[in-house]
């Protein structure tokens, strides 16, 4: 059943606008929704159907027919979250790789929208009609770190707001391939790639304005790879990951923009994902050792190779008919620190601080997390 909400003008009020005028009495409804409101003869002033630009005068009655929200489809599950921070009106989680935010096509379940069903409960008001958490950033399924969830329509649209004015600061921690120059902008449009659905790439004609501030925190030679802070000031869908890949430094463990790794072949042997760095056949100097790299392929158990990592050094291994009386002291610790590495069995990328003006307190909100412990461990 709907329900009816009513004002009376008064004198300080007159001459403001119908929309603006329940925007600021009712901070719970988006402007958008008002409007919708009002243009579904929902809002009657003095009885009479009125449109949005109309200057409300003293005494004027003025009600807002409302419908519940109703139920949503998705189906809530007890599902555990990390809570970072959490009032009445916003929720602050720090999602696991693994999880994807919103349901969809072969993911009904387990999904960090689920469970915020479940922890939510009854706290949950209209998003676009329907009781369901406001998501106001997405991150990627295998993205690690913070997700901010409003609870209600009008601090969604309020926190999307400042993410269009750049008030909204998004932080992320990366590791990238190679030695990332110190700091710079990677300022390049992004569109969707020709015939995917899913990929991304930098577009010069079509692509969106997408920018990408970053700073190199720390560097570890032995590995060649960089640790990185970038901050957002546009949120494309997969910003970060397209943008490193474009400037030749993709993200380790990311299996849809990592490029082979015959152009920088490199202790890890080019890719970071599924169990392991090594995603290929490597003909050029380790870049380690100086020692030329034995060629293996993929379907290569490379466990047989270099039993150092746990802790034993195989000799006389037959690697393509060629025998090896030892293995060097440079190419056994490759091994020991491809090892390491291989704790981050997903993209190197960790959505890792938001700050924004809370839409009711009107204080700062600064949210951030430590940089994950897997990732110190490889610039120790």
């Amino acid at each position: 059943m709907a329900f009816i909400i009513k004002y009376k003008v008064k004198k300080e009020d007159e001459k403001i606008r119908l929309d603006k005028y329940i925007s600021e009495k009712n901070e719970d409804l988006s402007r958008a929704m008002i409007q919708k409101l009002i243009k579904e003869n929902k809002v009657l002033v003095n009885g009479n159907i009125s449109k949005e630009s109309y200057k409300v005068a003293e005494n004027d009655d003025i009600s807002l027919e409302i419908e519940p929200p109703k139920e949503t489809k998705i189906i809530a599950e007890n599902i555990p979250l990390e809570i970072i921070y959490e009032d009445n009106d916003i929720l602050i989680v720090n999602k696991p790789k693994g999880m994807v935010v919103h349901p969809g096509a072969g993911n009904h379940e387990g999904t960090l929208v689920n469970a915020i069903l479940a922890h939510c409960k009854d706290s949950l008001s209209g998003i676009g009609g329907i009781i369901r958490p406001g998501i106001v950033h997405r991150i990627d399924k295998d993205t690690t770190g913070l997700v901010v969830i409003a609870k209600c329509e009008y601090i969604q649209e309020s926190l999307i707001k400042q993410m269009n004015d750049d008030s909204f600061i998004k932080e992320y921690i990366a590791i990238a391939r190679g030695m990332v120059d110190s700091s710079g902008v990677i300022d390049f449009p992004i569109a969707r790639k020709d015939g995917s659905i899913i990929e991304r790439c930098v577009d010069l004609v079509h692509g969106e304005n997408a920018i990408t501030n970053y700073v190199r925190l720390n560097y570890n030679p032995e590995l060649d790879i960089s640790l990185v802070k970038c901050r957002l000031l546009t949120g494309r869908t997969h910003q970060i990951r397209v943008h490193f890949a474009y400037i030749g430094h993709p993200l380790l463990g990311d299996s849809l923009y990592g490029l082979d790794c015959g152009s920088s072949c490199n202790a890890l042997c080019g890719r970071f994902g599924d169990n392991g760095l090594c995603g290929g056949a490597c003909d050029s100097d380790d870049g380690i050792t100086g020692v030329e790299s034995v060629g293996f392929s993929d379907s290569d158990d490379i466990s047989n190779l270099h039993d150092g990592i746990r802790g034993e050094v195989s000799a006389g291994v037959d690697l393509n008919g060629a025998a090896f009386g030892a293995l060097s002291v440079g190419v056994n610790k490759c091994d020991v620190e491809k090892s390491r590495a291989d704790l981050i069995n997903h993209q190197a990328l960790q959505s890792n601080r938001v700050c924004f003006i809370h839409p009711i307190s009107k204080k700062v909100v600064d949210i951030g997390l430590d940089i994950d412990g897997i990732y110190k461990e490889l610039f120790e």
